[in-house]
């Protein structure tokens, strides 16, 4: 009898450490509306809701981690990270990344922001490259502006240290890709001199989940990718959007 229920304990852990085991590592960064990292850095928005209903579909849970871009891609080459959201098709990440989606895709604005008064010294792409342009260290924006080695590009690790070399007058003009992100920090700088210039960029972007192709779970990218896919059709992921009042992408 003692055998037996040895047995079964043994099975019961067995099979409690495996479904342990399936669990997706996916980096997490404030990127409002559709990531959201709220007070006592709680996670909410589209984005997480949508990966995680995909996850538990082919029988995953997914654990969040609050971390910088750079870290996430960084992490994403080695396999520490599984998956990230919001994340940017280019050649270079291809050769490490296998892409989730998209989920649809978005109209995307590349503003540029001075200092109040200011503003119109960017009216055209041209205008750039008369002054210091601030910038986020590992964002990709888009491609003219990303392959020009002729702007004085000055490279800040987040919104915050662009508010504050802004405010600083340590570059001329900032570039934003992530209003919302932004936006609030500048409230919370209490920054208000700003302004949009006349120029701007707009791209339809497609939306999509990065994930590692070194990956422990790296097997898991076909069934996940479909399970995600299978959600953009049936409306499952406009439902995603329109649950945070949030415009959903266009498929």
């Amino acid at each position: 009898m003692r055998s037996i229920v040895l047995a079964l304990l043994l099975t019961v852990c067995t099979l409690w450490a495996f479904a342990e085991d399936k669990v997706f590592n996916a980096d997490f960064r404030h990127r409002p509306p559709q990531l959201v990292v709220g007070e006592n850095s709680n996670f909410s928005g589209p984005l997480k809701d949508i990966l995680e209903e995909a996850a538990a579909r082919i029988g995953f849970t997914v654990k969040w981690r609050d971390a910088p871009f750079k870290r996430s891609l960084e992490d994403v080459k080695n396999g520490k990270v599984d998956i990230v959201p919001r994340y940017r098709k280019n050649k270079e990440r291809e050769v490490f990344t296998n892409y989730l989606g998209p989920i649809g895709y978005q109209l995307r604005e590349t503003r540029f922001v001075a200092l109040t008064g200011r503003e119109d010294i960017i009216q055209s792409y041209d205008d750039l490259q008369k002054y210091s342009v601030g910038i986020k260290r590992g964002t990709s924006y888009y491609k003219q502006f990303n392959d020009d080695k002729q702007l004085n590009k000055k490279e800040v690790v987040d919104d915050a240290q662009i508010v504050k070399m802004l405010q600083g007058k340590r570059f001329d003009v900032a570039v934003i890709i992530d209003e919302g992100a932004f936006l609030d920090a500048a409230k919370k700088a209490g920054f208000t001199s700003w302004s949009y210039t006349p120029f701007k960029h707009v791209q339809k972007l497609p939306n999509y989940y990065g994930m590692s192709k070194t990956s422990p779970n790296a097997s898991a990218y076909n069934e996940l990718n479909s399970a995600l896919q299978d959600m953009a059709k049936s409306g499952r992921v406009a439902e995603a959007y329109q649950k945070f009042d949030v415009e959903p992408p266009v498929q």
